[in-house]
């Protein structure tokens, strides 16, 4: 599967499969971390099977870490 993100007319960042909008994020360095994470999924498929809960788990950090990078710098404005 082709994953590919573009920033929208309202500031978001799309995140697209084959041309399809798939979901809208708010933040860049989120969504190029979701996207990197959905094109290793993929690999990862094509080569072996694998437990998704690490991978879940990662994920979920690094959005959390970068939502709080992100407010943190919104406040401090």
């Amino acid at each position: 599967m082709n994953y590919s993100s573009e920033q929208l007319p309202n500031g978001r960042w799309g995140i697209y499969q084959q041309g399809k909008l798939l979901a809208t994020i708010g933040c860049y360095q989120t969504c190029a971390k979701i996207l990197n994470l959905l094109q290793l999924r993929e690999s990862n498929k094509s080569n072996k099977p694998q437990d998704l809960s690490s991978l879940q788990a990662e994920t979920l950090k690094s959005v959390e870490t970068s939502d709080f990078k992100a407010s943190k710098t919104q406040t401090a404005a």
